[in-house]
């Protein structure tokens, strides 16, 4: 694990970094420890670098799957293939508002931004997330008062 995590440093392969620092805070190393720390630490240099390079390969694949669907859509002529074409078109639609696809495209416009909005959107939902746990918590301690009452 410590070596396959040195090496993927090494390397500067962002996804073995990733996989090699979940090994290890799995095995027991701490947080705070120089593995993960170096870990980390790669990760942050290699993060923008990443972040472009998977909002391009999104954009691409998108881009390709939509051109296939115009494709397709344009091959069907008449009003014998009206169903089909919508049925393609409601594709292209939710194809062009797919979340990833038009984070991407921010993205690739705008990196500054997007990373910011990302990060607000990252703190809302840990923030609603907080909260749905704390209304569980405390409908289950009524719950069981409600039991105990009984």
């Amino acid at each position: 694990t410590e070596d396959g995590l040195r090496a993927a440093i090494e390397r500067a392969d962002w996804h073995a970094i990733v996989a090699g620092r979940a090994r290890a805070e799995a095995t027991g190393f701490q947080e705070d420890s120089e593995l993960l720390q170096s870990a980390a630490a790669a990760l942050e240099e290699l993060r923008e670098a990443h972040e472009l390079e998977e909002a391009e390969r999104i954009v691409t694949e998108m881009n390709a799957k939509l051109e296939e669907l115009r494709r397709q859509e344009n091959e069907l002529v008449g009003p014998v293939h009206k169903k089909q074409r919508n049925a393609i078109g409601k594709k292209i639609l939710s194809c062009r508002n797919c979340e990833d696809f038009v984070s991407s495209q921010r993205f690739l416009k705008n990196p500054e931004e997007e990373r910011a909005r990302r990060i607000a959107c990252a703190r809302e939902l840990k923030k609603r997330a907080e909260e749905e746990r704390k209304r569980l918590l405390q409908r289950q301690r009524e719950a069981l008062a409600e039991l105990h009452a009984v």
